[in-house]
């Protein structure tokens, strides 16, 4: 075929994607978004026992008008895995990283249950 664009169309149909998510360019984060984002992981960095709502309501003290579901949106993108006590809120384990690839996880599950086990 000479028409590059039925080549797509085919190509989308059998690999079952939406059409228009090819064409798709992702929007680049403000400047304003990148200093919240860096002030969020200075906060936890240099605290790293304290949570979203903790970090949202420092940074809303400094006059950055951020709500506690954002800092926890942040804090996920950032790939934050923690082990909770959920009875005592206490953090058994935590690590930092972005890919929050399956083998990140289970090393921080497997420190974490190796400090506490669970009463239940």
């Amino acid at each position: 075929m000479d028409c590059p664009e039925h080549a797509i169309i085919v190509q989308a149909d059998l690999l079952s994607l939406n059409r228009t998510s090819l064409n798709y360019k992702p929007i680049p984060p403000s400047p304003e978004e990148i200093r919240l984002k860096h002030r969020i992981d200075e906060l936890y960095t240099k605290h790293p026992f304290i949570g979203y709502r903790t970090i949202a309501s420092i940074m809303n003290r400094e006059n950055d008008a951020i709500h506690k579901n954002t800092v926890r949106r942040y804090m996920r993108e950032m790939g934050l895995y923690a082990v909770m006590d959920w009875y005592s809120r206490y953090i058994v384990d935590w690590q930092l990283d972005k890919s929050l690839e399956i083998g990140f996880v289970l090393e921080t599950m497997k420190r974490g249950l190796a400090k506490w086990k669970p009463g239940i």
